[in-house]
């Protein structure tokens, strides 16, 4: 009798153990997933920023000063890379170029100069974003690691350096930052929750069964929308379907 009534607080909590389990199972399976994979600088953080600008206000209210810092990092990284690749081209900068180039090696090594442009690093961008074998290195940016951004923030500098400057969308959508882990991303667009993943890893230097590992690990029975930007697109495609992915 004892043993019975001291098992009743058990099975009343595990039944709502059970509730809640299938409660959260439920509202998973409501989620819409979309699994963006690609090479990189393929556009999958683009992706992702296209959506937050879209349609989250408060993420953009609070990270505006972050991604200045960002910026400005974007800016002196490009220059620094133009700067190498002027060697790597086997070319020469003058003396005065040289100056502004270990001016801007030396913010970005200290990284000391990453939260406002100071006065003297415009200077050095200025004057190495006139020469002539800078110019030369980034029209050869294809034989170089060296970001296209680098001349959409160039050709902006005097409204990014001006005071009170806050990041426009297109400013936020040129920040080029490698992405170094999987980015879950949840949002809800019209009382429709979103769940938005990433994986930096090339897509053609990974195999295909890794992918699917991790479609299958979101719920491989569930319905999962992919984005997939690579020219290996079909035979990914091909191989989810041999799984039981629904694709439609």
């Amino acid at each position: 009798m004892g043993g019975s009534c001291s098992s009743e607080p058990a099975q009343a909590q595990s039944k709502a153990i059970d509730k809640q389990l299938a409660k959260d199972q439920q509202m998973e399976r409501e989620v819409n997933k979309l699994l963006l994979l690609g090479a990189g600088e393929c556009g999958k953080s683009t992706i992702l920023k296209q959506v937050r600008i879209a349609h989250d206000e408060i993420w953009k209210n609070e990270n505006k000063e972050m991604e200045k810092c960002r910026i400005y990092s974007n800016i002196i990284r490009g220059m620094v890379d133009l700067c190498n690749g002027v060697e790597q081209l086997h070319m020469v900068l003058s003396k005065e170029m040289e100056e502004h180039a270990a001016t801007l090696k030396g913010v970005l090594k200290e990284k000391k100069d990453m939260d406002v442009l100071s006065e003297e690093s415009v200077t050095a961008l200025k004057a190495l974003w006139s020469d002539d074998n800078i110019q030369l290195a980034y029209q050869m940016r294809n034989r170089l690691q060296v970001a296209d951004s680098i001349v959409y923030y160039m050709y902006s500098l005097d409204r990014i350096t001006a005071p009170g400057y806050e990041p426009s969308n297109d400013d936020y959508l040129n920040i080029r930052i490698p992405t170094t882990g999987v980015i879950e991303y949840k949002i809800t667009i019209k009382d429709a929750p979103f769940t938005f993943s990433t994986k930096p890893e090339m897509l053609l230097k990974e195999s295909m069964d890794t992918y699917c590992r991790l479609i299958n690990d979101m719920g491989m029975f569930q319905k999962v929308q992919l984005v997939i930007t690579s020219v290996v697109d079909a035979i990914l495609t091909d191989r989810l379907k041999s799984m039981g992915v629904d694709m439609r």
